[in-house]
Protein backbone atom coordinates (compact mmCIF):
# COMPACT_ATOMS: atom_id res chain seq x y z
CA UNK A 1 0.00 0.00 0.00
CA UNK A 2 1.34 3.44 -0.92
CA UNK A 3 0.69 6.48 1.21
CA UNK A 4 2.07 9.96 1.69
CA UNK A 5 4.62 10.53 4.41
CA UNK A 6 3.47 14.12 4.76
CA UNK A 7 0.73 14.61 7.38
CA UNK A 8 -2.80 15.21 6.14
CA UNK A 9 -2.89 18.76 7.55
CA UNK A 10 0.22 19.73 5.59
CA UNK A 11 -1.21 18.20 2.43
CA UNK A 12 -4.51 20.04 2.92
CA UNK A 13 -2.66 23.32 3.40
CA UNK A 14 -0.50 22.66 0.33
CA UNK A 15 -3.57 21.73 -1.73
CA UNK A 16 -5.42 24.87 -0.57
CA UNK A 17 -2.48 27.10 -1.46
CA UNK A 18 -2.03 25.39 -4.85
CA UNK A 19 -5.73 25.97 -5.63
CA UNK A 20 -5.29 29.63 -4.69
CA UNK A 21 -2.34 29.86 -7.06
CA UNK A 22 -4.31 28.32 -9.93
CA UNK A 23 -7.24 30.65 -9.22
CA UNK A 24 -4.92 33.68 -9.20
CA UNK A 25 -3.35 32.58 -12.48
CA UNK A 26 -6.76 32.19 -14.13
CA UNK A 27 -7.90 35.58 -12.82
CA UNK A 28 -4.80 37.17 -14.36
CA UNK A 29 -5.43 35.36 -17.66
CA UNK A 30 -9.02 36.63 -17.73
CA UNK A 31 -7.74 40.19 -17.20
CA UNK A 32 -5.38 39.93 -20.16
CA UNK A 33 -6.54 41.87 -23.20
CA UNK A 34 -7.44 39.87 -26.27
CA UNK A 35 -4.69 40.66 -28.74
CA UNK A 36 -4.57 39.96 -32.43
CA UNK A 37 -0.86 39.15 -32.26
CA UNK A 38 -0.68 35.52 -31.15
CA UNK A 39 3.03 35.70 -30.23
CA UNK A 40 2.38 38.63 -27.86
CA UNK A 41 -0.36 36.67 -26.12
CA UNK A 42 1.87 33.61 -25.77
CA UNK A 43 4.77 35.75 -24.48
CA UNK A 44 2.47 37.38 -21.93
CA UNK A 45 1.24 33.95 -20.83
CA UNK A 46 4.82 32.69 -20.46
CA UNK A 47 5.74 35.74 -18.39
CA UNK A 48 2.72 35.25 -16.16
CA UNK A 49 3.41 31.52 -15.78
CA UNK A 50 7.05 32.14 -14.83
CA UNK A 51 5.89 34.29 -11.90
CA UNK A 52 3.63 31.50 -10.70
CA UNK A 53 6.29 28.87 -11.36
CA UNK A 54 8.54 30.52 -8.80
CA UNK A 55 5.64 30.78 -6.35
CA UNK A 56 4.81 27.09 -6.73
CA UNK A 57 8.43 26.00 -6.33
CA UNK A 58 8.79 28.14 -3.21
CA UNK A 59 5.55 26.72 -1.83
CA UNK A 60 6.77 23.16 -2.43
CA UNK A 61 10.17 23.92 -0.92
CA UNK A 62 8.64 25.57 2.13
CA UNK A 63 6.35 22.57 2.67
CA UNK A 64 9.20 20.09 2.25
CA UNK A 65 11.46 22.14 4.51
CA UNK A 66 8.81 22.32 7.24
CA UNK A 67 8.32 18.55 7.11
CA UNK A 68 12.07 17.88 7.20
CA UNK A 69 12.42 20.15 10.23
CA UNK A 70 9.47 18.50 12.00
CA UNK A 71 11.10 15.11 11.54
CA UNK A 72 14.60 16.32 12.47
CA UNK A 73 14.24 18.58 15.46
CA UNK A 74 18.05 18.71 15.80
CA UNK A 75 18.18 20.77 12.62
CA UNK A 76 15.25 23.05 13.37
CA UNK A 77 15.92 26.56 12.16
CA UNK A 78 18.31 25.38 9.43
CA UNK A 79 16.27 25.24 6.23
CA UNK A 80 17.75 22.45 4.14
CA UNK A 81 16.97 24.22 0.87
CA UNK A 82 18.90 27.29 2.02
CA UNK A 83 21.83 25.21 3.30
CA UNK A 84 22.18 23.40 -0.02
CA UNK A 85 21.61 26.62 -2.01
CA UNK A 86 18.75 24.87 -3.82
CA UNK A 87 16.62 28.00 -4.15
CA UNK A 88 19.45 29.61 -6.11
CA UNK A 89 19.81 26.48 -8.26
CA UNK A 90 16.07 26.54 -8.91
CA UNK A 91 16.27 30.13 -10.16
CA UNK A 92 19.14 29.19 -12.49
CA UNK A 93 17.31 26.11 -13.80
CA UNK A 94 16.75 26.21 -17.54
CA UNK A 95 13.03 26.88 -17.81
CA UNK A 96 12.85 27.19 -21.56
CA UNK A 97 10.09 25.28 -23.25
CA UNK A 98 10.15 23.79 -26.70
CA UNK A 99 6.54 22.68 -26.57
CA UNK A 100 4.25 24.37 -29.05
CA UNK A 101 1.41 26.41 -27.61
CA UNK A 102 -1.82 25.39 -29.23
CA UNK A 103 -5.39 26.48 -28.80
CA UNK A 104 -7.90 28.82 -30.32
CA UNK A 105 -8.81 30.73 -27.18
CA UNK A 106 -6.62 32.45 -24.64
CA UNK A 107 -7.75 29.95 -21.99
CA UNK A 108 -6.68 27.00 -24.15
CA UNK A 109 -3.29 28.65 -24.68
CA UNK A 110 -3.06 29.39 -20.95
CA UNK A 111 -3.72 25.72 -20.23
CA UNK A 112 -0.86 24.71 -22.57
CA UNK A 113 1.49 27.19 -20.89
CA UNK A 114 0.40 26.01 -17.42
CA UNK A 115 0.94 22.34 -18.33
CA UNK A 116 4.37 23.18 -19.74
CA UNK A 117 5.23 25.02 -16.52
CA UNK A 118 4.15 22.03 -14.40
CA UNK A 119 6.34 19.73 -16.53
CA UNK A 120 9.32 22.02 -15.87
CA UNK A 121 8.59 21.98 -12.13
CA UNK A 122 8.34 18.18 -12.17
CA UNK A 123 11.61 17.97 -14.09
CA UNK A 124 13.38 20.24 -11.58
CA UNK A 125 12.12 18.22 -8.62
CA UNK A 126 13.14 14.97 -10.31
CA UNK A 127 16.64 16.34 -10.88
CA UNK A 128 16.70 17.47 -7.25
CA UNK A 129 15.72 13.99 -6.07
CA UNK A 130 18.44 12.41 -8.22
CA UNK A 131 20.95 14.93 -6.83
CA UNK A 132 19.93 14.14 -3.24
CA UNK A 133 20.14 10.39 -3.93
CA UNK A 134 23.71 10.89 -5.15
CA UNK A 135 24.58 12.87 -2.02
CA UNK A 136 23.12 10.17 0.24
CA UNK A 137 25.04 7.47 -1.64
CA UNK A 138 28.32 9.38 -1.27
CA UNK A 139 27.63 10.01 2.42
CA UNK A 140 26.93 6.30 2.87
CA UNK A 141 30.25 5.42 1.25
CA UNK A 142 32.06 7.93 3.47
CA UNK A 143 30.38 6.50 6.58
CA UNK A 144 31.40 2.96 5.56
CA UNK A 145 34.99 4.10 5.00
CA UNK A 146 35.08 5.76 8.41
CA UNK A 147 33.68 2.64 10.09
CA UNK A 148 36.26 0.44 8.35
CA UNK A 149 39.08 2.79 9.39
CA UNK A 150 37.91 2.84 13.02
CA UNK A 151 37.64 -0.95 12.95
CA UNK A 152 41.23 -1.26 11.64
CA UNK A 153 42.51 1.15 14.31
CA UNK A 154 40.63 -0.79 16.98
CA UNK A 155 42.18 -4.08 15.79
CA UNK A 156 45.60 -2.49 15.77
CA UNK A 157 45.09 -1.20 19.34
CA UNK A 158 43.86 -4.63 20.52
CA UNK A 159 46.91 -6.33 18.97
CA UNK A 160 49.20 -3.69 20.46
CA UNK A 161 48.02 -4.34 24.00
Amino acid sequence: MCYSKIPVTSMKDLRRRMHQTVDSFLEEVEKMPNQDDDSTTVNNLHQLASQYEEDINNLLMDTADAEIQKQNEDHAGNPIFEMLKLRLKMKNFDSSSDEPITGDTILEKALCVWESMLKRIKSWWKKLLDFLKEIVAVLGEIANSIIEAVHKVWKWLVNLF
